[in-house]
């Protein structure tokens, strides 16, 4: 098994996919990671307070994709390993609360969008009437050569009519800005309620470590699994300096993973082996060793007559 820990410089970037998970209910922190070309080796650390007899620890919200097989515990502290159970655990009805409290956020921004869209409607219609006044009293007509030409009261309609128009403008302009925000606020809501509702009946993983202890105390348990699909590829920066004719080379990890599993402050490994989960051993074909036979000289025929079997040779039995 190889492990690239730090050759030259290693920079890691890690993609991540973020996916909604409960928190344990034994509270418990990724210390450390292993990733593979096709998996990733977690662990999680934890302290605990054990009980005298039987002491119960369940991690639960762990990624549904885990597998069950690779599942190991090991720990310090005065207890003993009874049994550990893998379960799925689905999570119907446990989003009840953020879902309501999402609907009642979407029900208020909707309230606000229909009060934004009544007023725009207002300084519409408001709008287009002092437009239809303002054109009734500028309509050439029959009449027109008895109106009395009062420049005072012209400007003074004009000023009305700008004013009118420029507030009514300003107005629709900002409701057209607050209504496009709540718009967004109600896409934003709308996609947590999809992906939540998406999930409601998710399944993920619940691991139960059964331990007897035989007094009061504390306990430090690390258990680690096995999750699919994570992976790293490496990546290659040459450098070359002309001056000193010094050539620099970065290595670099880009690091994929979509587990749901939070990895920031972790310890990581990176690993070319392939690992297996079953962790059968292999079946070996046997070597027989025999003792060598010199060729015999015949005196009758003259020549050497067949040789015995080589020194080493493969037989099963």
């Amino acid at each position: 098994m190889k492990y690239h820990r730090s050759v030259l410089f290693i920079t890691v970037f890690m993609l991540f996919t973020a996916i909604y998970l409960f928190s344990n209910e034994t509270q418990s922190k990724i210390t450390e990671v292993t990733v593979y070309s096709d998996r990733a080796m977690v662990t999680r650390s934890l302290t605990i307070d054990l009980v005298p007899g039987e002491n119960k620890i369940v991690l639960s919200g762990l990624p549904g994709i885990l597998d069950p097989a690779s599942v190991r515990v090991k720990g310090k502290g005065s207890m003993v390993l009874k049994d550990v159970k893998v379960a799925d655990r689905y999570l119907t009805g446990e989003y009840s609360e953020k879902l309501n409290s999402l609907l009642a956020e979407m029900e208020g921004y909707e309230g606000d969008l229909r009060a934004l869209n009544d007023r725009t409607a207002e300084a519409r219609s408001e709008k287009e009437f002092v437009q239809n006044i303002t054109a009734m009293l500028t309509r050439p007509s029959d009449s027109a050569a008895g109106v009395e030409l009062d420049p005072d009261k012209w400007i003074k309609m004009v000023n009305f009519y700008r004013e009118k128009i420029t507030g009514l403008d300003k107005q629709l302009r900002e409701t057209e800005k607050d209504s496009k925000d709540i718009s967004k606020e109600i896409n934003r809501v709308t996609k947590e309620i999809n992906s939540l509702s998406s999930r409601r009946s998710k399944a993920v993983k619940e691991i139960v470590i059964i331990l007897n202890s035989p007094s009061e105390g504390k306990g430090i348990l690390d258990v680690s699994y096995l999750v699919p699909g994570p992976s790293w590829i490496p990546d290659y920066t040459v450098q070359v300096n002309p001056g000193n004719k010094v050539v620099s080379l970065l290595y670099k990890a880009l690091v994929f993973q979509s587990t749901g599993e939070d990895w920031n402050d972790v310890k990581l490994s990176l690993s070319t082996a392939k690992p297996s989960v079953g962790g059968n051993i292999p079946e070996l074909t046997p070597w027989y060793l025999r003792l060598y036979k010199p060729p015999v000289y015949s005196r009758n025929s003259g020549v050497l007559s067949k040789s015995a079997a080589p020194s080493m040779a493969m037989s099963e039995e």
